[in-house]
């Protein structure tokens, strides 16, 4: 499988260097062989989340390969569904009032971004969010990261705070990965 994955991060970096956007991947691998490598990630994220909730110090990777992987991801332009009541592993449902959400399963790198799109649109159309995260089992980075921008955004258009209702691991994470809380994100337990 690390075969076809290094084959995906050469197309992508080849269209890097080539100035171009997005690529249409050539996939080599048997889908079979895809799952296996997603279940060894999930399985990899899974240990990484159980060091940070030990405060154990999470084993560094390479700077260059890191942003390899990011280009890579951002060559291969995924899309996700615009079907926002379900996301690779993650349900993302309307409570009923605008601009509220409650999001059940997985903030991660294969839906954060479409999430955002979605929460930030409802910010620029005078929404205030209101985020329910007790659902979560699991954020990393990216959803944090996903977090601030919402946060300035809706400080921009004067739409804070955002009311964040958060789980053990949301608030835990959010302990270990933020140095202070986020601005005009108001966090109930």
């Amino acid at each position: 499988m690390l075969q076809h994955v290094r084959s995906l991060e050469e197309q992508a970096k080849q269209a890097s260097e080539e100035g171009k956007q997005t690529i249409s991947p050539e996939l080599s691998a048997e889908p079979a062989g895809w799952d296996q490598w997603l279940d060894y990630w999930r399985s990899r994220r899974e240990w990484l989340e159980a060091l940070a909730l030990r405060e154990l110090p999470e084993p560094t990777v390479p700077e260059e390969l890191v942003t390899l992987w990011e280009r890579t991801l951002q060559m291969i332009g995924v899309e996700l569904s615009i079907d926002m009541s379900h996301l690779h592993n993650l349900k993302v449902v309307g409570t009923g009032t605008s601009g509220s959400f409650r999001l059940v399963g997985e903030l991660e790198v294969m839906n954060v971004d479409a999430v955002g799109r979605h929460l930030e649109k409802e910010l620029r159309t005078g929404n205030r969010l209101t985020l329910d995260l007790s659902g979560l089992t699991f954020i990393d980075s990216r959803g944090l990261a996903m977090l601030l921008h919402l946060s300035e955004l809706a400080n921009e258009l004067d739409l804070t705070p955002i009311v964040v209702k958060t789980s053990e691991v949301v608030r835990r994470v959010m302990e270990v990965g933020l140095p202070a809380p986020i601005p005009g994100v108001e966090i109930e337990r």
